[in-house]
């Protein structure tokens, strides 16, 4: 079977993690045999290993707000060719034929590639509004991989045109999944009272993800008679932004007399029994978002999306058509929106059955088959 070496930026199983995993618990196990490194102890390394996954704890060389500078950018080059050569002893003990890096943000791959001699995959889900010679030297350092993917034509643009092939990411409803289904879904606790309109966000608490614009557009919508609104947000706070949590969350709404219809749920680790007692659901990310794995499991289910026009996510909402888009960082937009949806239940009920009939397009089977040729064809022209 082929060995894959896969590298994930990190152990928890949210969008990309997951995503990844659904198109390999797709594939025929006796075609392939991933090897997945993580760089840290989590949730997601059992997942894996339930789908058949060999899994090991390694240092990455990932790119974050810390590698900006001359320092930040020595520091990473540094440990991208020491985390490389690690990396590619590794592949050449395992016997991996290829690696894939699994996100933008993953630089040790490259360096690993060319130690090990074997090819280099390397998946974009981030759409970044890089420009100037930011874009230029990633356009640059990406042109190391013998074969770039990406999860959206947003995420594709990030390199030259025709650079790039386009994967969008699958998702299947449950009773869909059959043989790939591990275990039953645990149920969700109630969420919001009687005769509330629940909305939910997906995704880890960050600046990037934007909780706090929906949290403002609660108030808006109290402040102009819609008071029965619920916001349920489902996700740990990603590490370092505690503070934005407190703040621009939770303080945010108190100030605004809508604590009391604010849920912070945490950590869900099965998103369907929560997608079910939704009314809508938000996506305020105003940075470019890779595909919106969090958008296209709601459309499955039948749950209208309100979503800012940013990135790969346009390729899934159709205004007014699959979704509402509005405008990013825009809270009034986002609070205009939702009223649509509050007050318009034939409006509510045409959005469902379209972005269902929508995401039906976007199959794990698809996705995976897509994955699988990629890696054997940039087998094929090493040989």
């Amino acid at each position: 079977p082929l060995r894959p070496l896969i590298l994930q930026p990190v152990a928890a199983p949210y969008g990309a993690c997951r995503a990844l995993l659904r198109a390999i618990e797709a594939m025929p196990r006796e075609q392939v045999r991933p090897l997945v490194v993580f760089p840290y102890a989590g949730a997601a390394i059992a997942e894996y290993e339930a789908a058949g996954c060999d899994t090991v704890i390694r240092e990455l060389a990932v790119l974050r707000r810390s590698s900006a500078g001359v320092a930040g950018l020595v520091r990473l080059v540094r440990d991208s060719r020491r985390t490389g050569r690690e990396l590619a002893e590794l592949a050449r003990r395992e016997g991996c034929d290829l690696i894939h890096s699994n996100s933008m943000t993953i630089v040790s791959g490259v360096h690993a590639a060319y130690v090990a001699d074997i090819p280099h995959v390397w998946q974009l889900r981030e759409a970044p509004r890089e420009t100037g010679f930011r874009r230029f030297a990633l356009r640059l350092l990406l042109r190391q991989a013998d074969c770039v993917l990406a999860v959206s034509r947003a995420a594709a643009r990030t390199v030259a045109r025709g650079e790039a092939r386009v994967i969008h990411d699958g998702y299947d409803l449950p009773q869909a999944r059959g043989a790939r289904e591990v275990e039953p879904l645990e149920p969700l606790e109630p969420v919001g009272a009687p005769g509330e309109f629940v909305v939910g966000m997906l995704g880890r608490i960050s600046p990037t993800k934007s909780q706090h614009l929906a949290v403002e557009a609660l108030g808006l919508l109290a402040r102009g008679g819609h008071e029965r609104v619920r916001l349920v947000i489902a996700g740990e706070v990603y590490p370092g932004y505690e503070g934005y949590r407190d703040e621009q969350v939770v303080a945010c709404a108190q100030s605004l007399g809508v604590g009391d219809r604010v849920d912070l749920l945490g950590w869900v680790n099965e998103p369907e029994p929560l997608l079910q007692q939704l009314d809508a659901l938000v996506i305020a990310t105003g940075a470019g978002e890779g595909f919106g794995g969090a958008a296209l499991e709601a459309l499955a289910h039948g749950v209208p999306v309100v979503s800012s026009a940013t990135g790969g996510i346009e390729e899934l909402i159709i205004d007014g058509v699959t979704g509402l888009v509005c405008r990013p960082d825009d809270p009034e937009a986002i609070a205009d929106a939702l009223a649509l949806l509050i007050d318009d239940d034939e409006l509510r009920g045409r959005l469902a059955a379209a972005g269902r009939e929508h995401a039906a397009k976007f199959t794990v089977e698809q996705c995976a088959t897509k994955l699988y040729a990629a890696w054997r064809s940039v087998l094929s022209k090493r040989r």
